[in-house]
């Protein structure tokens, strides 16, 4: 174990909780404390930690109140849940795969209706036309109203 005057603070607090939780030994827990002296705020938390009592002998064991047999039916559920597919599952899954099966099937008939409409064969309008029109608009139109109109 590297020497505790050399770590950091973040460092430090995982050793505070180790100490917390009984995993130093006495010279490791003195010397730990002679490390904090440098660091006051961490000082005042190592000494806040270890003033809580110990939590261990409130429930009891915890062997008293385990059921080998109940917690092999709980793993065996699960296990078998596992293999199973719920319907709701089942149902979300497939309505994911027709749903993008249906958009698209129904951008490619669209796209299909667009350009074998009877005009683009007939050659009355070309692809270009098509989809880029040189017609004028109505709005156009009456903008170009508007602007005679003012200037009369």
């Amino acid at each position: 174990m590297k020497p505790y005057n050399n770590m950091k603070p973040e460092e430090l607090e995982v050793i505070i909780n180790d100490a917390a939780d009984g995993l130093l030994s006495r010279d490791e827990r003195k010397e730990l404390e002679k490390t904090l002296e440098t660091h006051p705020e961490l000082l005042q938390d190592y000494r806040s930690i270890m003033k809580l009592p110990d939590m261990k002998n409130i429930y009891g064991k915890a062997a008293s109140y385990s059921n080998p047999q109940q917690a092999h039916n709980i793993l065996h559920l699960l296990d078998k849940e596992d293999e199973k597919t719920t319907f709701y599952n089942t149902t979300v899954v497939w309505f994911r795969k027709y749903a993008i099966a249906a958009s698209l099937l129904i951008l490619a008939l669209t796209s299909i209706f667009y350009v074998t409409q009877p005009e683009l064969l007939n050659g009355d309008i070309t692809l270009e036309e098509f989809y880029y029109p040189d017609e004028e608009l109505e709005s156009e139109n009456y903008a170009t109203y508007l602007d005679e109109w003012f200037e009369q």
